[in-house]
């Protein structure tokens, strides 16, 4: 799968559990986690936290995580 479609799948994944999109959130290495052959949510949760855990997600997000 190309990264492109990819990182629709994480965003996809984000805007339907929390309503953000990978653009909208603190950098990450997006690209590092499609290279490791990482599947989207999987990479959600190693580079963020898990987004059906909104508050741990979120203070993940706003506190570095």
């Amino acid at each position: 799968m190309s990264f492109e479609l990819w990182k629709k799948e994480v965003d996809a994944i984000l805007v339907s559990k929390v309503g953000l999109s990978s653009s909208d959130l603190v950098d990450r290495d997006w690209w590092c986690a499609w290279n490791d052959e990482m599947e989207p949510l999987d990479a959600i949760e190693t580079l963020i936290a898990n987004p059906d855990d909104i508050e741990t997600f979120m203070q993940a997000e706003f506190f570095g995580g």
